[in-house]
């Protein structure tokens, strides 16, 4: 039997609307496919900072799936233009980026490899570093090392086609980057969906980056599985104002029905500018 695969998705990065990959979740639910790659989002890749997955990657392991993590990480020896991707300075920064990239990779278990060859890696102080990770993976495939998360991040796919590309962007790509990677907690990352299965562990805490569309179904699985056992869930923006199945399709009616807080809108631009008053 051959193992089916390629590089796809933009889940968690940019051009989300535009690229034709964004059908991941209905991929990795496809039993003739056994794994999706992609190369870490290129924001966030410089020293003292923490990249994430183009992917929902406890998902792919819900599904038993594998994601493959392409990571072309930069180094000192790329060429100065690389900075924006974070290129670092010298070779002592280099290994401690080198280590980050591959201590997440162990820690979140999924697989990858590096890509960029000479260009990347060419320097022959590299080779102990590899040689060192080498020998902690063997023994990491040998072990039990998932560390268990008590946090769940939820992920949208069909709101991604609702809201337009920076609303996107500033919910799945600058949060999951910027913010859980100093969260202090260890979490796992799903689809909406993937909800409704059996196997997915319980959690403490349920973050919805974007629930904006909610049908009957997917709320009938959160009544069902969350809103039990002290479970806290987080809505980070509009949850629940679209469901294209209701007799209102747009309107806070629907995100009252999702989360029990009453809400009010103005479907009008408005300025997000604010002015000090009495100061």
């Amino acid at each position: 039997k051959s193992i089916v695969g390629f590089l796809y998705g933009t889940l968690n990065t940019t051009h989300y609307l535009y690229s034709g990959t964004s059908l991941a979740e209905k991929l990795i639910q496809t039993p003739e496919i056994d794994f999706l790659g992609t190369p870490m989002p290129y924001e966030n890749r410089g020293l003292g900072n923490d990249t994430s997955y183009r992917h929902a990657i406890h998902s792919f392991m819900l599904h038993n799936k594998l994601y493959l993590n392409e990571a072309d990480t930069r180094t000192h020896i790329n060429l100065p233009d690389q900075k924006q991707y974070g290129r670092p300075e010298n070779l002592k920064e280099s290994i401690e980026i080198l280590k980050r990239d591959f201590s997440k990779t162990l820690v979140r278990q999924v697989t990858g490899y590096w890509f960029g060859g000479h260009t990347h890696f060419g320097d022959a102080n590299f080779l102990p570093v590899f040689s060192m990770m080498q020998e902690i993976s063997e023994l990491a495939l040998a072990t039990n090392n998932k560390f268990p998360a008590e946090v769940a991040i939820i992920i949208d796919q069909d709101s991604i086609f609702y809201a337009n590309q920076f609303t996107t962007w500033c919910l799945l790509n600058t949060e999951p980057i910027q913010e859980f990677g100093r969260f202090g907690a260890a979490w796992d990352i799903y689809y909406l969906s993937d909800l409704a299965s059996e196997d997915i562990p319980d959690y403490k805490l349920y973050i919805f980056l974007n629930p904006f569309v909610m049908d009957a179904e997917k709320l009938q699985i959160i009544n069902r599985r969350l809103h039990r056992d002290g479970k806290v869930l987080v809505w980070m923006y509009a949850p629940g104002l679209i469901n294209p199945k209701a007799d209102i399709q747009v309107g806070t009616e629907n995100m009252y029905a999702l989360t029990g807080i009453k809400f009010g809108a103005e479907m009008k631009m408005l300025s997000l500018e604010m002015e000090a008053v009495n100061h």
